[in-house]
């Protein structure tokens, strides 16, 4: 029977816990650095909890970790989170969807929106989602929500209109004053 070779965890000396605390810019990182070098430097647990402003259990589950594999049991493990309920191919179809009209898609009305872009997920993949997180994936996948300007009764024409016409001229921008209900466009790419 072969052992397997593995690679020695690094101990660092109570002179480099120090250095790398100094050094380091991740403040929560640091804060373990700093518990390491104390507790290399003769503090007690509890001490160095109430420096530091941690539970002294904390500090010793850091200590068990930087004992077991050294500097590398005190980096933290990143937390997958939840997979994705829509695959890659499916986000893509989506993002092709937002681009198109939505009559051409068969449905009673002309720009999308959060709750129906919902209703057309949930019927075109079966997935649910709330029309929050449909909102984040909209924006996730580059679009913005556009919203319509309304104009009051009581303006003056003439004035409105060379108001514009100097904010255009400021912000190389168009206004659209006139739709009347909310879309979901792609802003306009700088590289292009």
């Amino acid at each position: 029977m072969s052992k397997s070779l593995g690679i020695a965890p690094a101990f660092p000396t109570k002179e480099e816990l120090l250095a790398l605390y100094n050094h380091e810019k991740d403040a929560r990182l640091a804060r373990r650095y700093l518990a390491m070098y104390l507790l290399a430097s003769g503090s007690k647990i509890c001490e160095v909890a109430r420096v530091i402003g941690r539970n002294p259990k904390t500090v010793s589950r850091w200590a068990k970790a930087f004992r077991k594999r050294g500097i590398a049991g005190l980096w933290w493990k990143k937390k997958p989170g939840r997979a994705s309920r829509l695959t890659r191919e499916q986000l893509k179809e989506l993002e092709a969807d937002l681009q198109r009209n939505p009559r051409d898609l068969g449905y009673e009305f002309s720009n999308w929106d959060g709750k129906r872009f919902m209703y057309h997920i949930e019927k075109k993949f079966g997935v649910k989602f709330k029309v929050r997180r449909v909102q984040v994936l909209m924006r996730t996948l580059g679009f913005t929500l556009q919203r319509p300007r309304r104009r009051s009764e009581k303006t003056n024409k003439p004035a409105e209109d060379a108001w514009t016409a100097k904010m255009e001229g400021k912000k190389n921008s168009s206004l659209d004053l006139t739709t009347s209900s909310c879309t979901w466009t792609r802003p306009a790419s700088s590289g292009s």
